[in-house]
């Protein structure tokens, strides 16, 4: 994880992200500081999950998901050599984000998906590059820029109380 960096907003946002780059808001320093985490894989993941960086059943599952899908990003095409390995990693990873807080049932819920759709995709006999850049456009553009805006709403909700 690279280090905290101190940045200004005309409003709150719990997530930031664009292609492959993703910051989350530290709750720990929250309400006096507003302190965003650049998350660059799925170990700094782990750290923001397992630290209560970020808090929430919700927020949980959405930055887990996302730290996988920038470390995915982040990664040579020719990091795995087949479907198999691919789903290795996928589900190590995915076990690894959920045991970093096993009572965060929507990562669990949302892990077990997202491998779920792998198997799916792997059992079409695609190229691995195929495979990956087929689950990673899915993970990104489908199924969580909904979550992030909702999440973000909540965030900005929650700041007005404070």
């Amino acid at each position: 994880m690279e280090p905290n960096r101190r940045e200004n907003s005309t409003h709150l946002e719990s997530i930031r992200y664009s292609r492959g780059n993703l910051k989350v808001l530290d709750q720990l320093c929250v309400p006096q500081e507003l302190v965003y985490c650049e998350l660059t894989s799925v170990s700094d993941g782990i750290h923001a999950i397992k630290t209560m960086q970020v808090r929430g059943a919700p927020l949980i599952a959405i930055v887990g998901c996302l730290s996988l899908g920038v470390h995915l990003n982040s990664m040579e095409s020719s990091a795995f050599h087949d479907s198999a390995e691919f789903l290795t990693f996928l589900e190590k990873n995915i076990q690894d984000l959920i045991d970093a807080r096993p009572t965060a049932v929507n990562m669990r819920r949302e892990g077990h998906r997202l491998i779920q759709f792998a198997k799916e995709l792997a059992r079409n006999n695609e190229s691995v590059e195929n495979l990956r850049l087929r689950f990673t456009l899915w993970h990104f553009l489908y199924h969580w820029r909904e979550n992030i805006s909702l999440c973000n709403v909540q965030t900005i909700a929650h700041a007005q109380t404070l």
